[in-house]
């Protein structure tokens, strides 16, 4: 028995020119390599100045902390050698990336590369199955169309390869949304398409495969982000209504209307149960939900300055203004039709993802203006929006355009596609020309290169710093202790991603004072600090007794040690391979750590003389 259909009963559209399977199946791979090609682009960078670099690192440690420690909720900025406490925990997200990252650190290995990848894939997959979801509920231009979208808006392109909620939401809420509209395709067909079976047919039970597939992929979208429920919400008033509309005018439409209520109620009691069960882990594991109820009222507060600057420069930035007016023309266009029951039912994907946009970025304004990526939960709208109306426009105006220029039909039909396509998304392709490039190489961190806050600040990417950091590393041990130099966290550019990437139990604290007994430091300590804090005299008293490592502009000095030796480096560019510029991002300089024998004898005879002055 054919399935019903997922539209409701419409007057025919115009017919649609067809594409030709090799056609779509050439413009799908080549959409899906572009996207992958960007997901991949920088994974392997250093954990620099942006939110790329702070919510990478961030995860990457919680992965560690939950290898180590078996923590259930991230433990995102804890690097020591005790078990952290269980507040220490990060719990104002599902757990579904936290979990994907700790399974690829453990199968891949501890590297920045491992933690951008699990992002990077499931951009790519979000993307095939945006596009798969739609070609099945519209065609392939339109999937085509809304694929291109997406690759195209900035907050894809920039922000793709970063630890983030949203593209694990994407891909699961496309499949859930497409198992939702087969299921109520099959357990409540339209008049039209309802089979001629008699209801005991067990061909009626098809339903129970889309039912049970939609929610385990409710499931797994949850899990990732939290505007699964404001989409949960929306299908479930939509269900509501097409039951209603199915069982108009049934003798007895109550005891009719039982059974599919009852899924219904199944439904909502799962949703349910998953949304209460987060705080009820949260509870059990943490002790309460205070901190959590604190962090949600923290967020829905935003200043009036940086709100008002927000609203006026971020969309239009981030979405492109024709790409929001077409967007949101179609959206409050299918709303009003919704209002008046004609909402065809495969527009029910882009409207979801509206909804639930929109509620996500009111609701949690506080944090919206200082994540320039928070509309992302609107990108996957905006794609099919626009899209959809791209195309329609287009097979408009290439029939009413050739009626007018019978003699020129080939201009004709060209005008009808480029004119179109050029007015809609014509500013959106220039933004990801001029946007995308400055904002990946600012780490994601749009303040640096556009006024998304109302001061643009200079940006310094601290790529010495954190190559000091990965030097201290690979000298050390776990069992070593880092004295960090209360001067060093006040140097611009200095944040957790420091001592994430030493993953080393730190303590910031002069050498005045004597570094304590720590549990679990077998090896002792090693200090560390920037040069300019050391003048001369300073350095030579300690290279008396302690090995010392200048690098750039950055001491480390062995306290683990007793003894004189004097290393010095500085890092110098060297010719970029063609793996370097795309692993770890065209905006990274390749450089390299060279000895400087020069400096080195200079400070060693500055220690001999020091020596020679003061004999013990």
């Amino acid at each position: 028995m054919e399935p019903a259909p997922l539209a409701d009963p419409a007057p025919p559209p115009p017919a649609r020119p067809s594409l030709p399977r090799r056609w779509f199946v050439g413009l799908f791979a080549a959409l899906v390599m572009s996207q992958a090609f960007l997901a991949f682009m920088g994974a392997g960078d250093d954990f620099v100045l942006g939110h790329n670099g702070w919510n990478s690192s961030a995860y990457l440690q919680s992965a560690r902390n939950t290898l180590r420690w078996g923590t259930l909720f991230p433990v995102q900025y804890y690097t020591g050698r005790t078990p952290p406490t269980v507040r220490d925990g990060y719990t104002h997200h599902p757990l579904g990336m936290h979990l994907h990252n700790t399974a690829a650190v453990a199968l891949f290995g501890d590297h920045p590369g491992t933690i951008r990848g699990v992002p990077a894939l499931f951009a790519v997959l979000a993307l095939i199955a945006l596009i798969l979801v739609v070609r099945l509920l519209y065609d392939e231009r339109i999937a085509l169309v809304a694929g291109a979208v997406y690759v195209l808006l900035p907050t894809n392109a920039i922000y793709l390869n970063m630890s983030n909620h949203e593209s694990g939401f994407i891909f699961w809420t496309c499949l859930w949304a497409l198992f939702y509209l087969r299921f109520i395709a099959r357990r409540l067909p339209l008049p039209s398409a309802a089979p001629a079976a008699a209801p005991s047919s067990p061909a009626r039970r098809a339903w129970l495969v889309p039912y049970a597939l939609m929610l385990f992929c409710f499931f797994w979208a949850a899990m990732w982000d939290w505007p699964a429920y404001y989409c949960a919400l929306v299908l479930a008033i939509h269900w509501f209504f097409v039951i209603l509309r199915r069982h108009r005018g049934s003798p007895n439409r109550l005891r009719a209307m039982l059974p599919d209520l009852a899924l219904l109620g199944g439904y909502c009691f799962f949703v349910l149960a998953l949304f209460v069960g987060h705080f009820l882990l949260v509870a059990a594991v943490v002790g309460s939900i205070s901190e959590l109820h604190g962090v949600f009222e923290a967020r829905q507060v935003a200043g009036r300055a940086m709100m008002l600057n927000h609203i006026k420069v971020v969309p239009i930035l981030m979405f492109t203004l024709p790409v929001l007016l077409v967007a949101f023309g179609w959206f409050f266009h299918r709303l009003w039709q919704s209002v008046r029951g004609r909402l065809v039912r495969r527009d029910l994907l882009a409207l979801t993802f509206g909804v639930a946009g929109l509620l996500h970025y009111y609701i949690f304004r506080g944090t919206a203006v200082i994540h320039e990526y928070w509309g992302w939960t609107l990108v996957p709208f905006c794609a099919i929006a626009v899209a959809h109306v791209l195309v329609t426009l287009i097979d408009r105006a290439r029939p009413w355009l050739a009626e007018r220029w019978p003699r020129h039909r080939r201009l004709a039909l060209g005008l009808a596609v480029v004119v179109p396509t050029l007015l809609i998304t014509g500013n959106l392709a220039w933004r990801f020309v001029d946007l995308v490039p400055r904002g990946r190489a600012v780490g994601g961190s749009l303040w640096f290169v556009e006024h998304t806050r109302p001061v643009l600040e200079s940006y310094i990417s601290s790529r010495e710093m954190i190559r000091f950091a990965k030097e201290v590393k690979a000298l050390t041990t776990r069992r070593t202790g880092v004295m960090i130099d209360p001067a060093l966290p006040r140097m611009r550019g200095y944040e957790p991603r420091f001592p994430i990437t030493l993953d080393r139990d730190v303590l910031v604290q002069s050498l005045k004072t004597p570094p304590p007994e720590r549990l679990g430091l077998s090896d002792g300590w090693v200090y560390v600090a920037p040069r300019s804090t050391l003048y001369q005299r300073r350095l030579v008293q300690l290279a008396l007794s302690h090995p010392v490592l200048v690098y750039d502009d950055f001491v480390m000095v062995d306290l683990r040690r007793h003894e004189t030796e004097v290393r010095v480096f500085a890092s110098q560019p060297v010719d970029r391979s063609l793996w370097h510029w795309y692993w770890r991002g065209p905006w990274a300089e390749a450089v390299e750590p060279v000895r400087q024998p020069d400096e080195e004898t200079r400070l060693l005879e500055a220690i001999a003389e020091f020596r020679a002055a003061n004999p013990r």
